[in-house]
């Protein structure tokens, strides 16, 4: 099992995706956007919403996948997911199997849906605790402040529901879910 994890991350290494074995006793394992892809998606990490975004799909991509399989799965960054899958060889090999066939097809997809999700990001600078603090401490009126504050809030969360709803069409439409 061990094995078949170490020979899948190198099978996947140069599209989106790479997988890392976990570094204890256990199956565990990550899967982490390959270093390489973020050399090809430059332009697109540079957008202010351009890593959430691109850290969205990733992360609706392999945790659907790794739930199809009846495996948990969490992100640890942006970018990286641990999975702790079963001891099922066949049930794993299909996992890997997944993933390989979504890595060489996701590419072409992120890069055509990539600037509609942008866009759908409601327009804001980049709030911190800190920003909306001070924005609520002063305001006159803090209740008016925080319906702002969570309509923008609403808005952002709905624009990354589109964004899992597209690529859930996506893996459906590629026969994966």
């Amino acid at each position: 099992m061990l094995n078949l994890i170490a020979v899948e991350g190198k099978e996947l290494k140069g599209n989106f995706m790479t997988v890392n074995p976990g570094f204890s006793d256990d199956l565990s394992f990550f899967v982490l956007v390959d270093s390489s892809f973020f050399f090809k998606v430059q332009d697109m990490l540079k957008r202010i919403w351009g890593k959430h975004v691109l850290s969205r799909a990733f992360s609706v991509i392999v945790k659907s996948i790794a739930s199809k399989h009846s495996y948990e799965a969490e992100n640890t960054t942006l970018f990286e997911i641990i999975v702790n899958p079963s001891r099922d060889f066949e049930v794993l090999k299909g996992f890997f199997d997944d993933l390989k066939e979504i890595d060489e097809l996701s590419q072409r997809f992120l890069e055509e849906n990539f600037e509609k999700w942008c866009k759908s990001i409601p327009k804001i600078e980049k709030w911190d605790l800190s920003k909306i603090t001070d924005a609520l401490v002063m305001s006159d009126e803090p209740e008016k402040t925080l319906v702002e504050i969570w309509k923008i809030l609403n808005d952002l969360i709905g624009a990354f529901l589109k964004i899992d709803e597209d690529v859930i069409d996506f893996l459906k439409e590629k026969s994966i879910l």
